[in-house]
């Protein structure tokens, strides 16, 4: 197993993507009021930073899902064809590279956060049964400076070299991690990477 200590500064605001419980719940209850199916948007919606001990944090699983979708654009840097489907690429992270801690605490000036910045609230777009509808997301953000550091785990079999995790990694500048990465939030630039 090979161990890679990453460290990373945001670029531009990180926001949450974690709908809070009682959110759900009552878009539940909104939803059966008006017999509406799941698959229909809200008019509003709230997302929120995952919280360990009452301080925001990313999941391992967020920051692995991210590798997904990069390495998704780069198949043949992990030997594989390019195909039709991500699938095998998909299938090719979730066996080679793990993310360790699973909780990863954001940091500036080297104290962890206790809490979010603020919230940004901004119009969304979807398409329903009925059409297309627009309602109001409201995510909780942290924004520069701020860091983060965690650790990739990569299988002696995988194919991704100490180059090709950096490259990964530096991708990171132009596509961000969590909510509405697509605009240009939670990108991040690669301040220190060893292998341990």
């Amino acid at each position: 197993m090979r161990i890679y200590e990453v460290k990373v500064r945001l670029l531009e605001k990180i926001l949450g993507t974690q709908v809070p419980e009682e959110e759900m719940k009552k878009m539940s209850a909104a939803q059966r009021r008006r017999g509406r199916s799941k698959e229909e948007s809200p008019d509003s919606m709230k997302t929120i930073f995952y919280r360990h001990e009452g301080r925001p944090c990313l999941r391992g699983y967020q920051l692995k899902g991210w590798f997904k979708e990069v390495a998704s654009q780069f198949p043949e840097k992990l030997g594989l064809k390019r195909y039709a489907t991500t699938r095998p690429v998909r299938s090719a992270i979730d066996q080679w590279l793990f993310i360790r801690p699973n909780i990863i605490f954001f940091t500036r000036d080297g104290e962890i956060i206790q809490a979010p910045d603020g919230e940004l609230a901004r119009p969304m777009r979807a398409q329903t049964r009925a059409g297309e509808r627009t309602f109001i997301t409201v995510s909780e953000y942290i924004e520069p400076p701020a860091e983060f550091a965690f650790e990739v785990h990569v299988l002696d079999s995988c194919p991704i070299t100490d180059k090709v995790l950096r490259e990964l990694l530096e991708h990171g500048k132009y596509l961000g991690i969590l909510r509405w990465r697509t605009a240009g939030f939670g990108t991040f630039e690669v301040i220190d990477f060893r292998r341990r």
